[in-house]
């Protein structure tokens, strides 16, 4: 049954509300709307617009601005336009303005198709956000950022500076790699090397943490094992541990505040070529000795540098070597690092099985199967912690 001419005219009132009160909430409602016909000329803005941009339609009208493409400031509206017509569907996109007052204006704007019965295109509405705090926000912490970024870079190249360099290391460990990987712009690993008389010391040291924090004690670590052979005089392993033991507990005040619990795990070789004799003393980490196609682990004491309460002097271990040895000392990020088929730590037994593999091999390329080994065993898990390996073969 056809409506009575009284339907009709209470659903067009009905209608007439209903649009009146979507004007008013597209009028005062805090986003900027603004409304294009198919073709993408402007129709209608509200107050909002006007209160963000500073101008009214007729004054974009006056400044020959028509369309929706002269009006936006994205450099890539077209494309954004034309996957809105493409698609049939509302597009999101931001784009920066500038008001009357000069002052920059960031919009976060969604791009609406309006279709007929026919699904075709009559409309188009933009609904626009000011997100200008947040851009402004966003800014400030992008520049916090990047001074931080900076200052940890300047901290890598003192870090680094600490480091013997590699002309040095070859110098007195001719036959030797070492494998360097930190977590972190900086390290709380790090490796050390000096000559006293005939004896070549080195060390692989892993401060507590890393990033920043580890970076920072390894500079205590450092020079504690230059002061003990330096300064004190002390060539002995052990006895070096026990002097970087007071060193870091003084400078920590470990004594004094309990709660400190910085300090670094270490192993400490001492090598005379000229007798072929080992002395090593390790603080939590161990020492691996490959000789005649057999691995032997010298076991750590197992305490940390740095641990005031119950604290007992270090063990020092003489070793007698013979030309052909292989000796290596590391950190723990090798054998803890996540990876594999089932995301498993890698292991220090699947360690000691890769090193007896390839120990036979040039020190170089040992290097390189170490690295290449890691990287394929890690895959896209995160690196947890520094990595370090030193390798020296007699």
């Amino acid at each position: 049954m056809s409506q009575t001419i009284a339907e009709l005219e209470e659903e067009i009132a009905q209608k007439d509300k209903e649009l009146f009160r979507l004007s008013l909430v597209a009028s005062k409602t805090n986003n900027a709307i603004v409304i294009m016909d198919s073709e993408g000329n402007l129709e209608w803005l509200n107050e909002a617009f006007t209160t963000f941009s500073g101008y009214t339609l007729p004054d974009l009208f006056k400044a020959n601005v028509k369309t929706i493409f002269e009006l936006s400031t994205n450099t890539d509206f077209k494309q954004i336009f034309n996957k809105c017509v493409t698609d049939k569907k509302p597009v999101v996109y931001e784009s920066k303005h500038i008001g009357k007052n000069s002052q920059n204006i960031w919009i976060a704007n969604s791009l609406t198709p309006i279709l007929d019965e026919n699904e075709e295109i009559i409309k188009f509405i933009i609904i626009a956000t000011d997100i200008t705090e947040r851009k402004i926000a966003e800014d400030i912490i992008k520049e916090k950022n990047k001074d931080i970024t900076d200052s940890i870079k300047y901290a890598k190249r003192i870090q680094e500076a600490i480091l013997p360099p590699d002309k040095l290391v070859q110098q007195y460990l001719p036959e030797s790699f070492i494998l360097y990987k930190p977590k972190d712009i900086v390290s709380g690993d790090f490796y050390w090397i000096e000559k006293a008389g005939d004896k070549i010391l080195f060390a692989a040291v892993d401060c507590t943490g890393h990033g920043v924090p580890g970076a920072f004690v390894s500079i205590v670590g450092h020079n504690g094992l230059s002061r003990a052979i330096n300064e004190f005089k002390i060539t002995q392993p052990s006895l070096i541990l026990d002097k970087l033991n007071e060193i870091v507990g003084e400078t920590f005040r470990q004594e004094d505040n309990k709660e400190v619990k910085d300090g670094m795990d270490i192993a400490l070789c001492s090598i005379d070529f000229k007798n072929q004799t080992l002395e090593y003393a390790g603080a939590m980490n161990s020492l691996y000795i490959i000789s005649n196609n057999e691995l032997k682990e010298i076991n750590a004491d197992k305490q940390p540098i740095g641990a005031f309460d119950n604290r007992k002097n270090f063990t020092n271990h003489s070793i007698k070597l013979k030309s052909g040895d292989h000796i290596y000392i590391f950190s723990d990020g090798y054998s803890d690092q996540f990876g594999g088929p089932k995301g498993k730590k890698f292991l220090y037994k699947r360690f000691q099985e890769l090193l007896l593999s390839i120990h036979a091999k040039p020190m170089k390329e040992q290097k390189e199967i170490l690295d290449k080994t890691i990287m394929d065993w890690k895959g896209n898990y995160e690196q947890l912690d520094d990595i370090l390996v030193i390798g020296v073969k007699i």
